[in-house]
């Protein structure tokens, strides 16, 4: 991959930075557009850290030696959409996400699908209002690494089935609610939408 797992923390929370909403590319007022993320039903978690996710996006650009480098994000909410539209009340209390990242031969428009080693894993919380009142940098990351588990991806219709087994998350960054280390598998069934253009970069 382009990049190690901290070196995809910083990117991952550069976009939960814009829900301060003064650095997201639109107006104050907002542009009241935005399209929504890809539906559907995902969970995780043990040792007392819940997770629940329903709208999925994925982030895709082109690598080295022929691959594409892929971002699967998926939240608690419709995230990039309060973001576009700068509504801070379409966010839940606590804001959860599961970030994927993996390098394949692919295209840069759709999630391949197959079984995929490496890839790593980033599931990130924080309050809401702590993030947006910048109170907590960071919240809660937890970070895993696939090097022998498989990430596997199939698709039937329009929905992507996104799952791996269990592996170990620890909390690599605590935020003000500190929360332990567990061990979890993950699975997601649903559709997948492009994060709009301009709002996520790995550069």
């Amino acid at each position: 991959m382009k990049k190690s797992l901290f070196g995809w923390l910083t990117i991952v929370m550069m976009a939960f930075v814009c829900v301060g909403f003064a650095a997201c590319g639109g107006d104050d007022d907002g542009d009241g557009g935005g399209s929504s993320g890809g539906s559907g039903s995902g969970a995780m978690g043990g040792n007392g850290v819940s997770f629940n996710f329903n709208k999925a996006y994925f982030y895709a650009e082109s690598g080295g030696n022929g691959k594409v480098n892929y971002v699967i994000q998926i939240f608690n909410c419709d995230y990039y959409t309060a973001i576009q539209r700068q509504d801070a009340s379409m966010l839940p209390n606590e804001l959860q996400s599961m970030n994927i990242m993996f390098s394949a031969e692919g295209t840069t428009t759709a999630i391949p699908t197959g079984e995929f080693v490496p890839f790593e894993a980033l599931a990130v919380s924080i309050k809401t209002d702590d993030l947006i009142n910048q109170t907590d940098e960071h919240g809660n990351q937890y970070a895993a690494h696939g090097d022998t588990m498989p990430l596997k991806i199939s698709k039937s219709g329009n929905n992507y089935t996104i799952s791996f087994g269990e592996m170990d998350f620890v909390n690599v960054f605590k935020g003000n609610d500190q929360t332990a280390d567990f061990t979890s598998a993950f699975s997601y069934t649903g559709t997948l939408t492009a994060v709009p253009e301009g709002y996520f970069s790995v550069d």
